[in-house]
């Protein structure tokens, strides 16, 4: 849906609701990030129960949800990408550090 229209009195516009949610669940641990198809198609998804949301970047950018297809600027597009990576490489990079510690628990243990 292009249009964008008040949702049931909230004050707030489609497009900015569905910015918000993907802005939220990108930060929600319990969410999943999948960049399956970051190269092959330019779009990377946002997982979290029964709610999948699309971030699509070649020629038209837009977020998918469920029906809703949400134009999104070049700048929006940028943005969403800029932090849909930062948190993948964070949460990469806490992983590490787990199992890290894991491992030299397991040394110390076995020692």
């Amino acid at each position: 849906m292009s249009k964008e229209k008040d949702d049931t009195g909230s004050g707030k516009l489609e497009k900015e609701m569905v910015l918000d949610a993907v802005k939220n669940l990108m930060a929600n641990p319990c969410s999943t990030l999948n960049t399956k198809f970051l190269n092959s198609h330019s779009k990377v998804a946002i997982m979290f129960q029964d709610h999948m949301f699309e971030i699509h970047g070649e020629d038209e950018k837009f977020i998918k949800y469920m029906a809703l297809k949400v134009p999104i600027t070049s700048s929006e597009h940028k943005e969403l990408l800029s932090l849909f990576m930062a948190e993948v490489q964070r949460r990469a990079e806490d992983s590490s550090m787990k199992k890290l510690n894991e491992l030299r628990s397991l040394i110390r243990v076995g020692a």
